[in-house]
């Protein structure tokens, strides 16, 4: 990459150390100017750690980095850029820590405050070409007054020595000469100057205190021989403060004072800068454009500076003739834009090439919306980048009053501030903006994406603070959009957010027939498809729980025939869903994570609803032939729990399929695997193999209804096994959990003794814990174990207690004492406390309780009628 050379404004530091640089100092140079800027680096590092390098060879080498590094913050951004910088702050400061002594300490002290002037100098350029980086500003300004906090006492400290030794005072202490301490204050005042200068640009104002402080630093360094570099420098710089203070006038005398003849190349691209720059000030975009014509031609190329100001010459020229309703003549100056970016990309590269781009950026912004709108459109992202959306909001919509006379630029400001609303929190606010520009949009799809953002907007607005008003209007506008844009992509998209709403308002079955129409979609249906999976899995459970707990028994024959149906259309559809996993399974490539999730859920169901074993066998194989892939970093976590999930249904897998030894090798893998995993199998094992779950498989549970095959069952008590010898390795709320598995799994064994005991030791640890005392409680009174019913009376009673008398829970729990009583033949109890619930709370607590009361008050009857006898336990 070529990289053109620094000028004056723009460079990181003037290298005038010395008269004739060291061999190693032009190297290195020279590695940079050709923008090698890594071997340089590398270069440097390997002499600094030989061993043979002197104190004055390390310090050459450390100022050499110190430059590279900085060099090399201006082709990067973001923390890669500040990370450079700090690298060569650090270098130096370490090595003036180590050797305070060194004759180069006033050098790299200098080159310490230049490397703050780079910094504030980029930084400077960053803010003025992207506004909306109100960040660059600050950065800089903090930058270019650490370089001015560095280069003052420098300064002041070079003086005093100076003095001194012209009144040999110093002169057998002094390790510099007079004219090498002469070189670094020249240097030294030069940066700060330069320092000020940039300080003043930051401000904007003509009158800036900066200004005169530049001119107070540059005044004595230009008063030198007008061959010295740093004279002509100064100079300049004198000029440009002039500039920016407004005095155009003396800005040409001194300019003029000049003879370009007699300065370098580098010198004459720095003047025609300033004087570029000064037609811009006067708005003479047509003689900017005319001058870097002939300039070019002359000179036989332009600086990257120049490349800058000729795209901010043709931006100005153009929009000068836009004004003047000469658009043709306005476009094609504005054409020629990107060719002057493309001449910056191929004769400068790097930084300047960075530059021209945002500089032809807002060039085009400019052209786009006009010069007042484009101001107003920098303040708003400005506020944007800061975070105060509020501020970008309000000045989006002055965009759009200023904008009134272009239609569809109004609705696009219009949208942003909008968007802006969003982000700030005012979600009613916004969606009343975006449907004002929807009811205005003429483009079909502008109006279709404005007007989903308004449903976007009352959704948040919902979930800010839900309710029934709120919650409606979402809808309302979801289905509006669904019928008004149905032919649009955007229908999807509303048909995906309405569908999700019912879904975690648990009304599964209106979920279903929406995720069912976008499951064809390109790029939803993935998600779709798992979303149908999840949907199923989530009523099922929801039914099965329901089942546990009929209020009669015609209630019980309608929630097991609703059970059968639900779970033999989950089988049915996620076999059609799935068949595109299962072909050509060996060859397919990995599963996405929609489609794994797919797989997972749908093997789940028809492990535990099906007869069948093929379907979940071979979602279960390409499920974890995909697990053994490797997965981006940010998916990780997704996986994870994919993997834990999926272990216990892969091992219930192989046990179908008579693979006992794969099934049995897999558990005892788990003797080395991550606790969590080892708990999360167990745990699936044995939700699996529970025989009051529900619904059950004779695949896993044998012919007998309800009984777990043998096989299987080893292999859930050799896993549980394995857990309860690590068991040391659990929190305590992972070994509370441990119990509560073991005491299901003993339950599942018909060993409700000991489960009896498990659930006591994990209750005397939390006894008040209702959480665990209701799966307790419900686990022992469905054992059909008197002792074990006997003692889910007690946890009920217990639970009874911990309940506000007339309260919801305590209905149920009351509502469940009775019926224990009566399971276990105890009419009379069971009889005393219905009555004296009626008698105290005649009203039940709602409709759903009374029924199930009025239910038990039958069953009461019924024992009555059948002449039993009621014994009192």
């Amino acid at each position: 990459m070529r990289v053109s050379q620094t000028l004056f404004f723009l460079t990181t530091f003037v290298a005038t150390a010395a008269a004739e640089p060291s061999a190693t100092a032009q190297y290195f140079a020279g590695l940079r100017q050709r923008g090698m800027l890594d071997l340089a680096e590398g270069e440097a590092l390997r002499r600094l750690a030989s061993p043979q390098a002197s104190v004055d060879e390390q310090a050459v080498l450390v100022a050499e980095l110190a430059r590279t590094f900085a060099e090399h913050a201006k082709y990067v951004e973001g923390r890669e850029q500040a990370d450079l910088w700090k690298r060569a702050d650090a270098i130096i400061a370490d090595f003036l820590k180590d050797h305070a002594a060194s004759p180069r300490r006033g050098e790299l002290e200098a080159l310490a405050g230049e490397i703050s002037l780079s910094r504030g100098e980029t930084l400077r350029w960053l803010a003025e070409l992207i506004p909306e980086r109100a960040d660059a500003r600050d950065e800089a300004s903090a930058a270019l007054l650490a370089a001015v906090a560095k280069l003052t006492p420098l300064e002041q400290e070079l003086s005093r020595r100076l003095r001194d030794r012209g009144r040999g005072r110093t002169e057998r202490t002094e390790p510099l000469t007079a004219a090498e301490l002469d070189e670094l204050l020249t240097r030294a005042r030069l940066a700060l100057g330069r320092a000020e200068l940039e300080r003043a640009r930051l401000t904007g104002e003509a009158d800036s205190p900066h200004l005169a402080e530049a001119e107070r630093w540059f005044t004595p360094v230009a008063k030198g021989p007008r061959s010295e570099e740093a004279t002509w420098q100064a100079q300049i710089g004198l000029a440009e403060a002039v500039r920016l203070a407004g005095q155009n006038d003396t800005v040409r005398r001194r300019l003029a004072e000049l003879d370009p003849s007699a300065l370098p190349d580098r010198a004459k691209d720095a003047i025609a800068a300033v004087s570029t720059k000064l037609l811009l000030d006067e708005h003479k975009p047509d003689r900017v454009v005319a001058f870097l014509i002939d300039y070019r031609r002359t000179r036989g190329s332009l600086s990257g500076e120049l490349r800058l100001l000729q795209i901010a010459g043709l931006d100005a020229a153009a929009a000068a003739l836009a004004t003047a309703r000469n658009a043709a003549e306005a476009a094609e100056l504005r054409e020629q834009i990107p060719t002057v970016v493309r001449w910056t990309e191929a004769e400068h590269g790097g930084y300047w090439a960075y530059r021209a781009r945002l500089a032809a950026r807002r060039a085009e912004r400019s052209a786009r919306y006009g010069t007042a709108v484009a101001e107003q459109v920098h303040r708003a992202e400005a506020a944007a980048h800061s975070g105060t959306f509020e501020d970008a909001a309000d000045a989006y919509g002055q965009a759009a009053e200023l904008a009134a006379g272009d239609s569809d630029l109004v609705l696009e400001l219009e949208s942003l501030r909008a968007s802006m609303l969003l982000k700030s929190g005012r979600f009613e606010d916004a969606a009343k903006g975006f449907i004002s520009v929807a009811e205005r949009e003429s483009r079909p799809e502008k109006a279709a994406e404005a007007h989903l953002l308004s449903a976007y907007a009352l959704g948040l607005f919902h979930d800010a603070e839900p309710s029934a008003e709120r919650r409606a209007a979402y809808v309302e506008r979801l289905e509006e959009h669904r019928s008004r844009f149905s032919r649009t992509d955007t229908a999807a998209e509303a048909t995906l957010r309405l569908a999700r709403l019912y879904e975690q308002r648990r009304q599964y079955s209106q979920a279903l027939p929406l995720y069912r129409e976008i499951v064809g979609e390109s790029t939803r249906g993935p998600a779709a498809a798992a979303s149908i999976a999840r949907n199923y899995e989530n009523l099922l459970r929801y039914l099965k729980s329901a089942q546990a707990k009929p209020a009669t028994a015609e209630e019980a024959t309608v929630r097991a025939d609703q059970y059968a149906l639900w779970s033999q259309a989950a089988v049915q559809e996620l076999t059609m869903l799935t068949a595109p996993l299962r072909e050509a399974a060996e060859t397919a490539a990995p599963l996405s994570m929609h489609e794994a999730e797919l797989a997972l859920r749908a093997s789940q169901i028809m492990l535990t609803n099906s007869d069948g074993t093929s379907t979940a066998d071979q979602m279960l194989d390409r499920l974890n032939a995909t697990l053994v892939e490797a997965h981006p970093p940010e998916e990780q976590s997704f996986w994870e729990a994919v993997r834990r999930s999926s272990r216990p249904l892969s091992i219930v897998s192989l046990a179908n399929r008579g693979r006992y030894g794969d099934a049995e090798r897999l558990v005892a893998s788990l003797s080395a695997a991550p606790m969590g995993d080892l708990l999360a199998v167990v745990k699936g094992l044995s939700e699996i193999t529970d025989p009051n779950a529900g619904v059950r498989r004779q695949a896993v549970f044998g012919a007998a209804e309800g009984a777990v095959g043998p096989r299987l069952a080893d292999l859930r008590r050799t896993a549980t096994d394995v857990l309860a010898e690590r068991r040391q390795e659990l929190t305590a709320a992972e070994a509370e959990q441990l119990d509560v598995i073991l005491a299901r799994s003993n339950l599942a064994d018909g060993r409700s003794e000991a489960a009896s005991e498990r659930f006591a030791s994990a209750l005397d640890r939390r006894p008040n814990d209702r959480a665990l005392l209701m799966q307790a409680a419900a686990s022992l009174a469905a054992s059909g174990d008197p002792s074990a019913i006997e003692q889910a009376r007690d946890y009920w009673r217990r639970l009874e207690s911990l309940e506000a008398a007339g309260s919801d829970a305590w209905f149920k729990a009351r509502l469940n004492v009775i019926e224990t009583s009566l399971t276990l033949g105890d009419v009379a109890e069971a009889r005393k406390l219905l009555s004296v619930t009626r008698l105290l709370h005649p009203h039940l607590g709602g409709s759903e309780t009374k029924a199930a009361y009025d239910a038990i008050q039958r069953r009461l009857g019924a024992e009555t009628a059948g002449g039993r006898k009621s014994q009192s336990r």
